[in-house]
């Protein structure tokens, strides 16, 4: 089976680099990289350009966005299965031929996905997220825990619902979730980490996380123009507990309590909080210490 990784990029040349070698390196040969950089000023050109004999496609121009990046990427794309690795995540090494080997083996799947870490600016792993079964009538409410970065899409289906939609920002790969998986599509997990996904240092400001929310909204109206707010805020409560079950039922969550116990704490500014000791009375800062004792960071 044949890859279209698409690639889009931004001002992301510390990171490019090691974009571009994960997806060389792979086990599959027959892999087709396409990258749409917007237009860089910080290198990530000449980086491109010293990589071009390697890469399928590549350009270096203004555009409309991520999700028009995307677009144009998948406009060129010829392979049966689309990854979507954005210049600042990497692939880890040789899981492209396992996913192929899932696709494969049952050709009605529409999405494999797999683990991630979550990495810092230095490539420091701070968590292997193991998400929970992918679940159509959560990822309708709530946001899907399965990231680009670890997951696959066959490309037919994909171009079907229509690409990326441009209009999105912030929310544009849960939407995508949501028009790619409808009419009953079958998923699975590959139970290893598959990918990257990047943190940066930079919180997003308040504007922004407002902006994004705005989105949220949007979307779900879109989905369900039949329901009041207050009727989708009770479907999103609903579905978080159909979520929870999951990560229970699965065993994701204990990952999930883990990290949120020991580590999310001395990462928080990557999340827009401030860092500090644990928000518990009295007993937080000694709490906090022998935390660390036991996981030092």
């Amino acid at each position: 089976m044949k890859f279209s990784i698409l690639t889009p990029s931004f001002n992301q040349a510390r990171f490019l680099e090691k974009n571009l070698r994960s997806v060389i390196a792979q086990d599959v040969k027959d892999v087709e990289h396409l990258v749409c950089d917007g237009g860089s000023t910080d290198g990530s050109r000449e980086i491109l350009e010293r990589y071009s004999p390697l890469l399928t496609k590549w350009v270096s121009e203004p555009d409309g966005g991520q999700a028009d990046a995307l677009n144009k990427a998948l406009s060129w794309a010829t392979g049966d299965i689309v990854g979507w690795l954005n210049s600042d995540d990497y692939y880890e090494p040789n899981v492209l031929g396992e996913v192929a080997a899932k696709f494969a083996a049952d050709p009605d799947l529409a999405l494999v996905y797999g683990d991630y870490h979550v990495v810092l600016d230095d490539d420091r792993v701070i968590r292997r997220n193991r998400p929970c079964r992918f679940d159509y009538d959560v990822c309708l409410y709530q946001a899907p825990l399965v990231a680009n970065a670890a997951a696959f899409f066959r490309r037919d289906k994909l171009l079907q619902c229509g690409g990326f939609d441009a209009s999105y920002q912030f929310c544009m790969d849960w939407e995508l979730y949501v028009r790619y998986m409808r009419n009953g599509a079958r998923w699975t997990r590959l139970p290893r980490v598959l990918g990257n996904f990047r943190l940066h240092a930079a919180s997003k400001t308040s504007r922004l996380q407002v902006l994004a929310e705005e989105e949220f909204w949007r979307m779900r109206h879109r989905e369900r123009p039949d329901l009041t707010r207050a009727d989708l805020v009770a479907k999103g409560d609903r579905a978080l507990r159909r979520m929870t079950w999951l990560m229970i039922s699965d065993g994701s969550i204990f990952e999930k309590v883990y990290f949120q116990a020991f580590r999310a704490r001395h990462f928080a500014r990557y999340f827009g909080r401030e860092p500090g000791t644990l928000n518990v009375p009295i007993i937080g800062p000694v709490l906090s210490r022998v935390l660390d004792k036991l996981d030092p960071v």
